[in-house]
């Protein structure tokens, strides 16, 4: 079974900490949980288990950080003890938490285990307190734009400086960022660092080299595991050129439309914050015409289907009139046909004879 574990210990000092593998999670994976607590503290764990997951199924073992290499230990449920109405079930002597019933979606459970040493002191043991939260997998997606995803910061800004702005969402969810935390995964040599709460892209204050690409990875991950795909933020040290929002564009115009009506937006952004120019490079027949200041695109006079070309091929470039920095990016126009053909009969005259007056109401006479 897959399930995420998620844990906060109770605070102290001095707190020695070891790596514990968590068994009966499917994977099996490592889990950080605290040694030498005396009793009345306690570590409490954060499980996940899949919604509809089967009566009978292990779904955590609640570690021995203690007295595994002394004897042993056995284990003693303490909260909460309600026979029959219980989702949980638990093995004394292994310490396994076994479901008893299913859970509801957004169900959560929460179990206090005490831990004895074996044969020990009535005085040896110590608490793990366990929350189950039964939960359907929520993919998590990116909501960055444009892409790729790209930066630029000042060679010699200061740590703290503002960067890129992640932007995570769960894909089945209004909620756009609400329990997701922000990680870097890899990249930048120390350069770059993350809010982990906010997702803001922050310099650290190392020294950065002018015109160099610094290249992050980073990921978005919820409280019970869910992650989205890997990002790779692309951030350079200097003046960066301006980046269409699509990489191309495609756009359907049907025939007939008229002139001066905009068909699409072609849009750039600025990353030194300018105004930007927008030109044609290629104008195929001068049938388009763009506006310079808001990249509006249209038709200098409408286009028949049957007529003329369908499908048009061109540039348009966008110039930082001050830094003079530019990028180009390629249009292709599909012309659209439309039914402009007024309907036609076949025949002129449409008849049928011998029509019994028996024939049933409905009954087709016609073609």
């Amino acid at each position: 079974m897959d399930l995420a574990v998620r844990k906060r210990r109770a605070p102290r000092q001095d707190e020695e900490e070891e790596a514990v593998a968590a068994e009966g999670r499917g994977g099996s994976p490592s889990v950080r949980t605290a040694r030498s607590l005396q009793p009345g503290s306690g570590t409490i764990y954060k499980v996940r288990i899949p919604v509809g997951a089967p009566t009978g199924e292990s779904i955590f073992t609640v570690p021995d950080t203690r007295y595994q290499e002394s004897g042993g230990s056995w284990f003693e449920l303490l909260s909460p003890v309600a026979a029959g109405s219980f989702p949980l079930e638990l093995d004394r002597r292994s310490g396994r938490l076994y479901l008893s019933r299913p859970l509801e979606r957004g169900g959560r459970t929460e179990v206090t285990v005490k831990v004895h040493r074996m044969d020990g002191h009535e005085s040896d043991w110590y608490l793990c307190h366990v929350v189950i939260v039964a939960v359907e997998e929520e993919p998590i997606s990116w909501e960055m734009y444009p892409y790729p995803y790209l930066a630029r910061v000042d060679p010699d800004a200061r740590a703290g400086t503002s960067v890129y702005q992640l932007v995570a969402r769960y894909c089945h969810s209004e909620n756009t960022s609400v329990g997701i935390s922000y990680a870097l995964i890899a990249g930048g040599e120390e350069r770059f660092d993350i809010d982990m709460d906010t997702g803001v892209v922050l310099t650290t204050g190392l020294p950065l080299s002018l015109n160099q690409e610094y290249v992050i990875t980073v990921l978005a991950i919820d409280e019970y595991g869910n992650k989205s795909p890997y990002a790779f933020i692309s951030i350079l040290a200097g003046s960066r050129p301006p980046q269409f929002t699509n990489m191309s564009y495609n756009v359907f115009v049907p025939e007939n439309t008229p002139a001066d009506e905009t068909v699409a937006v072609i849009e750039a952004v600025s990353f030194q914050s300018q105004p930007l120019c927008y030109t044609l490079l290629m104008n195929p027949s001068s049938l388009f015409r763009m506006d310079q200041e808001t990249g509006e695109l249209s038709l200098t006079h409408p286009v028949d289907y049957e007529s003329e070309h369908r499908l048009y091929h061109f540039l348009v470039k966008a110039l930082e009139a001050e830094s003079l920095l530019s990028s180009v990016t390629e249009v292709i126009v599909h012309i659209t046909d439309e039914n402009d053909c007024s309907p036609e009969f076949q025949q002129s005259i449409y008849s049928q004879e011998n029509i019994p007056e028996s024939i049933p109401v409905g009954t087709s006479l016609l073609q």
